[in-house]
């Protein structure tokens, strides 16, 4: 997890929070497209609190804050040409959906200041464009 200035919302610095871990071994371009979301999100006004937040149970690839709801974000790098946006529970099943929820909660038990929810986001990243779905069901 990324240390991130003004994060007035975690209770503990990310250095002390033991469940915090780095995965060992970075895809490229899955992280690049990582980064470029976080620019996209913080140009849309969201208030970017974590990126890679990992619990032994689950991952989540952006948390940020956006008009009192938590939300975690679900980054997703496509190489295809020819993607369908109806894809959407293809790309990211409702398992993942569920390990993202059991994330978030984990890191709202983290968290200094009360959300008054919990959203889940997806973007999906191509080279020509980022398409961003909000407020995709948890399972």
């Amino acid at each position: 997890m990324r240390k991130y200035k003004n994060s007035i919302f975690l209770k503990q610095s990310p250095d002390e929070m033991s469940h915090v871990k780095k995965k060992k071994g970075t895809r490229a371009s899955g992280t690049q497209s990582e980064i470029d979301v976080l620019f996209y999100l913080a140009n849309l006004g969201y208030y970017i609190i974590a990126h890679s937040f990992y619990t032994p149970f689950s991952e989540v690839d952006i948390l940020c804050y956006d008009k009192g709801a938590l939300v975690a974000v679900e980054v997703k790098s496509l190489r295809y040409k020819d993607w369908e946006e109806s894809s959407l529970s293809k790309w990211v099943s409702p398992i993942k959906r569920h390990k993202i929820r059991n994330g978030a909660i984990a890191f709202m038990g983290k968290c200094l200041v009360p959300f008054s929810k919990v959203r889940l986001d997806v973007v999906y990243v191509t080279k020509k464009r980022v398409v961003h779905y909000k407020g995709v069901d948890i399972v």
